[in-house]
């Protein structure tokens, strides 16, 4: 009859256990958060120290008033560490209260210890701030070269004679190369002896260029049209390359005009042909600057002009001159 109290005694013992258990077991993450004390600042990780590269898992939870707002220091401001993920979640307390809870998702690479963050989180309620400083929580990242001086470095091979044998395949390139060497200075030798020999043709006289020049002038039909403006233009550069040609004279800055009046008055030319320079230019100038509209005969006077000029300071003058150009 007593034995009945007795088994259900032991009955209970199991029920009593899982009661002690429940009371004993630690609060969730969640839990945990409500129990954070007021204006109090909470950071818990799920590992202290990781290996470079290895991800940490860092919750920061921060306890205020609903009408504050929080401003801290991002753990992705620290340029140590690197933030992989994050997220933010705001929780209502009892009392007017809130939480506010961030989790990141981060690693590092350099090895030591690294601060999560630094500086104060700032309390705004308006126009009143409150800072309390960061908690000073840290990772470890360890080296995975920590053991390196435990392992013993390979043994060293013995010194090579030098000197050694040189396999034949490196003679036979070697003579390869020395063979296209040689070939390329005999060519570069052949090549710069026949440019010695070649003959170059010297260029004609400048006479015999302006010459011609003069000749295929004549045979365009400008003084037949009536092209005033084409024929002188093209005279007067006809007169200042045979100058240039001619005397050696170079004044690019200066235009076909101003070019041949300063040549006119250099000592290279009598007054006679200084003379007709002048009367050449003098027309040459009215085309184009007073609106001349000389005729034919006007033309034809200076293209006879630009001629004698020519024929007048050629360097051979003893050389039979070459056909007059008919006017």
């Amino acid at each position: 009859m007593k034995a009945r109290p007795h088994g259900a005694w032991l009955c209970s013992l199991p029920l009593v256990g899982l009661l002690l258990v429940a009371c004993g077991r630690p609060a969730d993450d969640e839990a945990s958060a409500v129990a954070v004390a007021e204006d109090a600042i909470r950071v818990t990780a799920n590992a202290r120290e990781i290996t470079p590269g290895e991800l940490i898992q860092v919750t920061v939870r921060v306890s205020h008033a609903a009408d504050e707002r929080i401003e801290w220091p991002g753990l992705d401001e620290n340029p140590r560490l690197d933030v992989r993920s994050r997220s933010q979640q705001v929780e209502a307390l009892p009392g007017d209260r809130q939480l506010t809870v961030h989790r990141y998702t981060l690693t590092a690479f350099d090895v030591g210890t690294h601060l999560l963050a630094t500086g104060v989180v700032r309390y705004v309620r308006g126009d009143d701030v409150r800072e309390e400083p960061f908690p000073p929580a840290a990772i470890r990242v360890l080296s995975l070269l920590e053991d390196a001086e435990a392992v013993e470095p390979p043994a060293l091979r013995p010194l090579l004679d030098w000197p050694g044998t040189v396999p034949r395949w490196v003679w036979v390139y070697i003579g390869i190369a020395l063979l296209a060497v040689a070939l390329a200075l005999l060519s570069l030798f052949l090549l710069r002896k026949r440019r010695t020999f070649m003959e170059t043709a010297p260029p004609p006289p400048a006479d015999e260029t302006a010459l011609n020049a003069l000749r295929l002038l004549r045979e365009k039909g400008y003084i037949e049209r009536d092209e005033v403006d084409r024929f002188y233009i093209e005279l007067s550069a006809i007169v200042r390359r045979y100058i240039e040609d001619r005397f050696g004279v170079r004044a690019p800055e200066l235009t076909t005009e101003e070019f041949i009046r300063e040549a006119s008055q250099a000592a290279v030319l009598n007054d006679a042909q200084q003379t007709l320079v002048n009367q050449f230019l003098e027309q040459s100038d009215l085309v184009k600057f007073a609106r001349f509209r000389p005729g034919a005969l006007e033309m034809q006077e200076a293209f006879a002009a630009a001629e004698r000029l020519v024929r007048e300071t050629r360097v051979r003058a003893q050389e039979p001159q070459p056909e007059e150009v008919a006017p």
